[in-house]
């Protein structure tokens, strides 16, 4: 939108906490009315005043408001007086605010049009502000009900990753984890795909990573799906990551050198798209710097070039009977299982939940975690800040 040959500029005041939803469609709405976006968010300080206490400090804040498209400047909100002297410092054309606000700045319409726009509803940043405890008793209420639809209509599944660490380690969820992975034989993978929806219940949305008409395709880029709980929506860095269970597929892995070689193609075409995705700014070693630049080389290969490779070479191996399984969405040999190491599958303790592991999974976690009975240090631990 221009304005005498200008680009108008919006102004948004917010704490920002927990960015979800609600946050993004006010800025989607907001930027309707001016291409440059100025976003106020409070300080720590003036939150507190307010009787909030943000559970993420104002520069981390700051750090996910300034990844939204459209975004010229983020700068601290120390109080409601001052926004008179940002419309005029940063010459702004709009004012926008929820509908809770009503009437609260018509005082500044001398200076620049005040847009009221109507709240999301069912949503804020109180609502979806769920503990690790209790984003761990989600978790597990949706793995249940995974667990019974993969017995009942005989699918195999098993524990992976840091699910798999701490169904050995923890019997239950790693203390600082908040979300559950497992994968499935590629047969399996594609029966859960296409029953799934019948079975879970309706509050669970099946994201197909491979599905172009899904929102969140760019976000979820690779061979996998996600089951999401869509009663809690949660955003980082301006992206929807919510309450999830990852369920990666795994292919056969074939005995010939030259033959895994080619099967790794799509792998690597996938990741180079994805970290294509980032922005450089954010690469901060040269290495990383330089790794993005060639993944630029990845955006050339449309996806449904990659997704039809991989589809014939799971489809081909798949029929071979080979020793190995892959975990598909990996580029390093960390996602490789000897056949022997996985079946027969085992059930053990997993809370109050049984869950099914590979029968023999120390050599899987012993390449992926190293000595994986050890405790890590608290920096080292790492979650996907769903919650606290």
């Amino acid at each position: 939108m221009y304005y005498h040959n200008r680009k108008m500029n919006v102004l948004v005041y917010g704490t920002f906490d927990h960015f979800h939803y609600g946050h993004k469609r006010l800025l989607d709405r907001a930027r309707k009315y001016g291409e440059n976006l100025y976003i106020g968010v409070c300080t720590d300080e003036f939150s507190l005043k307010k009787g909030k206490k943000p559970n993420f400090s104002y520069k981390e804040r700051c750090e996910i408001v300034k990844k939204y498209p459209g975004v010229i400047k983020v700068f601290p909100q120390d109080s409601f007086e001052q926004k008179e002297e940002d419309i005029k410092k940063y010459g702004i054309d709009f004012l926008v605010s929820g509908d809770d606000w009503y009437g609260n700045n018509d005082h500044l319409k001398s200076f620049c049009e005040v847009i009221y726009l109507e709240r999301t509803p069912n949503i804020s940043s109180t609502s979806i502000r769920m503990n690790k405890k209790q984003i761990q008793e989600k978790l597990l209420k949706m793995m249940k009900e995974i667990d019974e639809v993969c017995t009942s209509n005989s699918i195999q599944y098993w524990l992976s990753a840091g699910s798999l660490l701490g169904a050995v380690r923890h019997r239950g969820f790693i203390p600082w984890d908040d979300d559950i992975d497992i994968v499935m034989p590629r047969k399996d993978f594609e029966k859960f795909k296409k029953i799934s929806s019948d079975f879970l219940n309706k509050q669970y949305r099946i994201v197909d990573c491979g599905d172009k008409t899904d929102e969140l395709y760019e976000e979820y880029l690779g061979p996998m799906m996600k089951v999401i709980d869509t009663n809690k929506e949660y955003y980082k860095d301006g992206k929807y990551v919510g309450v999830f269970i990852d369920i990666n597929p795994l292919d056969r892995y074939s005995n010939n050198f030259f033959i895994r070689k080619l099967q790794e193609i799509p792998k690597i075409l996938y990741c180079g798209k994805k970290k294509a995705r980032q922005n450089l700014k954010d690469q901060k070693k040269f290495k990383k710097k330089l790794i993005f630049l060639i993944s630029k080389f990845f955006i050339v290969f449309p996806d449904i070039v990659i997704e039809k490779i991989v589809h014939i070479v799971s489809h081909f191996l798949n029929k071979e009977k080979n020793k190995y399984y892959m975990h598909c969405s990996k580029v390093i040999f960390k996602g490789v299982f000897k056949e022997e190491e996985i079946f027969p599958l085992k059930k053990v303790k997993f809370e109050e939940a049984l869950l099914f592991i590979p029968n023999h999974p120390e050599n899987y976690l012993k390449s992926k975690y190293g000595d994986y009975m050890k405790i890590p240090d608290e920096e080292n631990r790492k979650n996907h800040s769903v919650g606290e």
